[in-house]
């Protein structure tokens, strides 16, 4: 119930894009001397931009898909009670006098076809999450570049 429940949680990954918006939409880019530099950050940029499509999706084949479907199989009253989510708030139902049925839902494909696609996705928004990592510790790296040779 644990796994079955953790299915359910968004994928999150909320970078602080503040200076980095104002420095594009003020056209600050053009004081970088660095086309790297320039090229970095707008790879960075569309990584953020790829990296919320892939969480709306994920979120998408969870909301549309899944969740309906484990409505009937497995009340949703035993998820929150039994799942990851009970280990940091005080769920106020008591148990569903509907027993979940795990025995049909794993045994259908249309299921295991779901988990696959939610995996696939959080799969892809990992790997994303990696290429946002490598490009930040590029950009870090190019902008100590920069500052190196203005001196």
């Amino acid at each position: 119930m644990y796994w079955l429940a953790g299915l359910s949680r968004p994928l999150l990954f909320d970078s602080p894009r503040a200076v980095l918006d104002d420095v594009l939409s003020s056209g600050g880019t053009q004081v970088i001397r660095s086309d790297g530099l320039r090229l970095s950050i707008g790879t960075y940029r569309r990584l953020l931009a790829r990296t919320e499509l892939i969480t709306a999706q994920a979120w998408a084949t969870w909301e549309q898909r899944v969740q309906p479907y484990l409505e009937g199989p497995v009340p949703r009253v035993e998820r929150l009670r039994r799942g990851p989510y009970s280990l940091s708030v005080e769920i106020p139902f008591a148990a569903s006098r509907f027993e979940p049925d795990f025995e049909a839902l794993f045994r259908d494909p249309a299921f295991e076809s779901m988990i696959a696609e939610r995996w696939i996705r959080t799969n892809t928004w990992r790997v994303i999450l990696d290429q946002v990592e490598a490009e930040m510790v590029g950009i870090v790296d190019l902008i100590a570049e920069e500052l190196g040779s203005g001196s």
